[in-house]
């Protein structure tokens, strides 16, 4: 990788504003080499990108801009933490004792909406509410 490569790419935290435009949304699954779109386009100014093995999630990475994603991997499996983040997945039946609250937002109508609600509903930890929040309750739109 360029040092070039370096300066045009920057992996930001989650919790750092969101770009104007929106976002591609996808995932990687580190068996498979393979990256799965959900919804967006690489010409998008930020991409969020679940790392997943095994059916599990790994990391999430906030990259800007959408067209680097795959420096971004490259640069997510030479780090040091890789291979510590690997060995820190959940065990099966890990943390069944305890509830949890999935807070899902939407605004208006979407085709991803619905898919997202059966996913969350297809968990099998044994405690745990959905609650659908519609960030455009005017519109009459989500159902």
């Amino acid at each position: 990788m360029s040092s070039s490569d370096n300066d045009q790419t920057r992996t930001q935290s989650p919790s750092e504003h969101v770009a104007p435009g929106g976002a591609l949304i996808a995932h990687y699954d580190l068996e498979k080499e393979q990256i799965v779109h959900v919804s967006g386009t690489e010409d998008a100014p930020r991409a969020l990108l679940l790392i997943r093995q095994q059916g599990r999630n790994l990391d999430l990475l906030d990259v800007s801009p959408a067209s680097e994603v795959g420096i971004a991997i490259k640069r997510w499996e030479a780090s040091s933490s890789a291979p510590e983040r690997a060995q820190r997945q959940w065990k099966k039946g890990g943390g069944h004792t305890l509830s949890a609250s999935v807070i899902l937002c939407t605004t208006g109508q979407s085709d991803l909406l619905l898919p997202a609600v059966r996913a969350i509903l297809a968990q099998e930890h044994p405690n745990f509410e959905l609650i659908v929040v519609d960030n455009a309750p005017s519109s009459g739109l989500t159902r």
